[in-house]
């Protein structure tokens, strides 16, 4: 569903990764849940471009399925292999496209649960 990968994506965004972007970006992807959803990025910010009709877009990635969307911004598939298997393409500004997916790694600034150390490792 649009919502969820919208939300998946603003939650992956990383500001930091982003800095010195100034784009309008879509993702598209196909299969039964066949959606889209545009940003803009600017001053390390992600703002929605759902309410334009028809928003001059820089770049324009598409994929196979939202499956395949969530995996390659997770780093779990390769986007290069599946450009090669015909499973993802972009139109626009394709120098933007790996800038762009590294500005959805997630927070720079997240830490893991810290773990006490046990006694015996004093």
């Amino acid at each position: 569903m649009n919502s969820d990968i919208r939300n998946f994506l603003r939650a992956r965004f990383n500001s930091s990764a982003a800095a010195g972007l100034d784009v309008r970006v879509g993702f598209a992807w196909h299969g039964d849940d066949a959606s889209q959803c545009r940003f803009r990025i600017t001053d390390e910010r992600i703002d929605d471009m759902e309410d334009i009709d028809e928003p001059k877009l820089d770049l324009t990635m598409f994929f196979a399925s939202s499956d395949l969307l969530r995996a390659v911004v997770l780093g779990e598939a390769n986007p290069i292999e599946h450009f090669m298997q015909g499973e993802f393409r972009a139109d626009g500004g394709l120098p933007l496209v790996f800038p762009l997916l590294s500005s959805f790694t997630g927070q720079p600034n997240a830490r893991a649960p810290q773990t006490r150390q046990s006694a015996s490792a004093k």
